[in-house]
């Protein structure tokens, strides 16, 4: 596989490698996106060592990062270097955001860290809303497929227009911002939910703030495999 031939691509926010927060988002899902070493997942009281791993088990798939533009497979006609040319140009124009302050929160079915200001939230909405309506050009419709996937979340009548215009349920007035923590966690008991939410304060709470100052490429290099950082991208 080349990266010219990978089946998935993304655009993420992901922490700098080798940063404090990169560290401790690989720490928690029990992977780097951007080396193969084998890292060792905290201890969450009531939690087995298998029961937490499995807890985390999607969220580590996909990498330690945020989503901006969610995976998508290229047009035919189109390219890798295409792809790197736009988002790169993209961010050149695009704002940082200074200064990010995350906080632990559980959004519907999973726990995440999401932005505690409102104002910074919604700065990065915008950075989100651009990589989707500047990059729909380069990627492929969904397939009926990947429609009847996503279906399967009960989306709202708005949620499913938004994928089938933009190939994701989760943009524009839907778009949150988050670095997602777990997996499905519905049938959880509840000192379950509480013993995660504090291990996850506990485990991020001294990091301090961060910046989203670059963009991230990420990869799918073949189906069903776990997502690489390939690339950042300086923002401004």
């Amino acid at each position: 596989m080349t990266l010219d031939t990978a089946y998935r691509y993304a655009v993420y926010f992901a922490p700098p490698p080798g940063s404090p927060w990169d560290i401790a988002g690989a720490t928690w899902l029990g992977r780097y996106s951007h080396k193969t070493e084998i890292v060792d997942q905290p201890r969450v009281v009531g939690l087995s060592a298998k029961e937490f791993s499995a807890i985390t088990q999607e969220p580590r798939r996909y990498g330690w990062h945020a989503t901006l533009k969610a995976p998508f497979r290229l047009q035919l006609n189109s390219t890798l270097e295409q792809l790197r040319s736009k988002i790169k140009a993209l961010a050149s124009y695009l704002t940082p955001v200074d200064n990010l302050l995350l906080e632990t929160a559980r959004i519907g079915n999973f726990i995440a860290l999401i932005p505690a200001q409102l104002d910074q939230a919604r700065q990065i909405s915008r950075i989100a809303q651009t990589l989707v309506t500047e990059l729909n050009d380069l990627a492929q419709p969904l397939s009926d497929d990947d429609l009847a996937r996503h279906r399967m979340k009960n989306l709202t009548p708005e949620q499913d227009a938004l994928m089938v215009r933009w190939g994701y349920p989760y943009v524009m007035d839907e778009f949150r911002f988050h670095m997602s923590l777990t997996g499905d966690l519905n049938k959880a008991p509840p000192l379950v939910l509480s013993n995660i939410l504090k291990s996850s304060e506990a485990h991020f709470g001294g990091l301090g703030k961060l910046a989203l100052d670059h963009l991230a490429l990420f990869v799918e290099p073949e189906k069903g495999a776990n997502f690489e950082l390939v690339e950042l991208y300086k923002i401004g």
